[in-house]
């Protein structure tokens, strides 16, 4: 179930990560902050052969940040 800081709902959101780990991803975290305030959702596992979720407040290291010229 996602984490809801400000009220906001976002079913779509919450769907997409859960298709990206019925494709095979193990976790995921999504955060989203704009002008109505944040919205974090999961889904997944945080380590292969355990049951919880990915946390909310947890970091991760990515390949790339870089933006798009």
């Amino acid at each position: 179930m996602p984490l809801t800081l400000t009220g906001q709902d976002h079913p779509e959101l919450q769907k997409a990560i859960e298709e990206f780990v019925d494709s095979g991803s193990t976790g995921v975290q999504l955060r989203v902050r704009d002008e109505r305030g944040e919205w974090v959702g999961n889904a997944g596992v945080s380590k292969l052969g355990e049951s919880s979720k990915p946390p909310a407040n947890g970091r991760f290291r990515t390949g790339s940040t870089a933006a798009g010229d």
